[in-house]
């Protein structure tokens, strides 16, 4: 709290010294001395006290906010306040300004009186000024709290859409893999455990919450690993992955679990339908600091579904994407002439930080 303060107190010093730097120039440029006392001390008492005042300010907005609903219920309150707080302000002003120079004697003997008098026209002033100044803090503060607001929405946001990925694993491919161990029970259970150990992995990886929004991209495909074993022993020799990555690629820095739902779009739809099977291709690539990602296979499975509206996996990935890098990147789903489709995906090439 004390460091928050110091921070706040810090920009209305530099506010002081900006006034103050005015106040000098304008004096010299009149051909006029500087007074030292109401050029520069002055304006550094005023506005310390409007530090001080400004707190209780804050607390009136945070207590009475502007919000949608509010705002005719807090006007009333502020008004009263604003009314108090900038007579008050002026006067606490010229107040420690006369205590601070009558300490080091600068006031004659029995002038404190005549000396705070004498700024009366001042106060005045003063209280109008500070009426406007109490709603220029009313609105940066007001400013600077919708702005944290949508900081703190867009980072829950971001959150709550990383969760809905993790929990959006296809059913059907839980089930399938759950069937697909039981048939393998009595047949090949050497294959049917490493089917449930690989499920246990890849599910254990998906509902991590503790995982960044951002990792390296080897990493990534390290998460999708368990995935690809599954559906191969599922569909054995119908499902054929090839890997064409960059080694310069692997440490750049990807969404977490950016790839399984391109990847289960890819097999749900263009190899499962597909008697033949077919094969799904992973490619990266750099070039011109953007990260190229592709995910495509060979399988022809509803080839109409790939020009019409997105799927769940595919308009998460697209939102998230909005939400990591706003309009730095680019995802698009094309058909390819051959048969199947492919995903792109590029997004700002930037390195993961070396381990220390």
């Amino acid at each position: 709290m004390l460091k928050r303060f110091a921070t706040r107190y810090g920009i209305w010093l530099g506010l002081a010294l900006i006034v103050s730097a005015q106040n000098m120039l304008v004096r010299v440029s009149r051909g006029s001395a500087i007074d030292l006392q109401w050029d520069l001390f002055h304006e550094l008492v005023y506005w310390s006290v409007w530090a001080l005042f400004a707190q209780v300010i804050i607390r009136m907005v945070q207590r009475w906010p502007f919000d949608r609903g509010s705002a005719q219920r807090s006007l009333v309150p502020h008004l009263v306040a604003m009314l108090l707080i900038a007579p008050l302000q002026i006067t606490t002003t010229y107040a420690t300004h006369l205590a601070i120079i009558d300490l080091v004697g600068l006031v004659p003997a029995g002038k404190a009186g005549a000396w705070f008098a004498a700024r009366g026209p001042g106060i005045v002033w003063g209280s109008f000024t500070g009426a406007l100044y109490y709603w220029v803090i009313v609105g940066v503060y007001q400013a600077v709290r919708y702005r944290r607001l949508a900081t703190r929405l867009g980072a829950e946001l971001a959150q709550a859409q990383l969760d809905a990925l993790r929990t959006q694993l296809q059913p059907h491919f839980l089930f399938n893999a759950l069937n697909s161990a039981t048939g393998l029970t009595t047949t090949e259970p050497a294959r049917a455990n490493r089917v449930l150990l690989k499920l246990s992995e890849l599910l254990r990886a998906t509902l991590d919450r503790t995982a960044p929004h951002e990792v390296p991209l080897r990493q990534e495909l390290a998460q999708l690993e368990p995935y690809l074993e599954i559906q191969q022993i599922r569909f054995g020799p119908r499902l054929a992955i090839a890997r064409e990555l960059e080694p310069e690629t692997l440490d750049a820095l990807v969404p977490t679990l950016v790839l399984q739902p391109l990847v289960e779009n890819a097999v749900r739809h263009g190899i499962e339908p597909n008697p033949a099977g077919g094969k799904v291709t992973i490619r990266s690539r750099a070039s011109d600091g953007t990260l190229h990602l592709e995910v495509r296979d060979t399988g022809s499975g509803r080839p109409a579904d790939r020009t019409g509206p997105e799927g769940i996996g595919l308009a998460n990935t697209r939102a998230r994407l909005t939400r990591l890098y706003g309009a730095q990147h680019q995802l698009e789903l094309a058909p390819i002439p051959t048969g199947g489709a492919a995903v792109h995906i590029d997004i700002p090439l930037r390195r993961a930080s070396p381990a220390v």
